[in-house]
């Protein structure tokens, strides 16, 4: 399930993906780059591109994911990695689908790419995609890691990262389980029981026993406690 970011982070979260964006095409001489949020199981979500055209998009979706060498599942396969097509040309198993994707590619002007991966806690959360119209390879940029460095804080700054990493606190400090994780995340937002069974479309009776058992496992007294502990994740 994707964490939603409640409505009044949406301005700053994307204030700073556009930033990230821009800084990125600019540090890494890029023709376009894109971001993209990521979980363990493969699944994506866009977060933003610059650069890039609705029709690349479109059809990238129709067509190009499906012989895309570097796709969701291979990056959170090997987060830490580097993830360039140059270096899959190094090998054969995957030829005939690197060709297909490199041809997809051409078809809109680009040549090369680069695929950067973001991690928290050892999970990926988030994968930023290079693209050049002519072959660049982005590793030769000067101080390739310290760049890095750079895009991983700002990206760990995003609500949605920030999200994530209270999630990841919430299961290996007070053991809570993905449900009572989303209901504390309501409590968060100011949500009421009925709200909260709204949402989760449950019965109210069941969103308070999640509730006392929430505040049993983080030892919080109240809601408002609960909020100030989790302040602090």
């Amino acid at each position: 399930m994707w964490f939603d970011v409640c409505s009044g982070q949406e301005g700053r979260g994307q204030v700073i993906v556009d930033e990230l964006l821009r800084f990125s095409q600019s540090a890494f001489s890029a023709t376009a780059v894109k971001l993209t949020w990521l979980q363990n199981s493969g699944e994506c979500r866009d977060a933003g591109e610059l650069g890039i055209g609705r029709e690349f998009l479109d059809d990238y979706a129709e067509r190009g994911m499906k012989c895309d060498p570097l796709g969701p599942k291979v990056l959170v396969a090997e987060p830490e990695k580097v993830h360039s097509l140059l270096d899959l040309q190094m090998g054969c198993d995957l030829q005939l689908e690197l060709n297909n994707y490199m041809a997809f590619l051409r078809r809109y002007g680009y040549s090369d790419e680069l695929d950067l991966v973001f991690s928290d806690g050892g999970m990926p959360i988030a994968a930023l995609t290079i693209l050049y119209c002519q072959s660049r390879f982005a590793l030769d940029v000067p101080n390739f890691c310290a760049l890095r460095r750079f895009l991983h804080h700002a990206i760990s700054n995003h609500p949605y990262a920030r999200k994530h990493a209270r999630y990841r606190a919430y299961g290996e400090r007070f053991k809570l389980t993905q449900r009572e994780a989303e209901v504390v995340e309501l409590i968060r937002e100011g949500a009421s029981n009925a709200d909260i069974a709204e949402h989760l479309e449950i019965g109210v009776a069941t969103v308070k026993t999640h509730v006392v058992r929430v505040l049993d496992k983080v030892c919080a007294e109240s809601r408002s406690a609960l909020i100030a502990i989790t302040n602090q994740l």
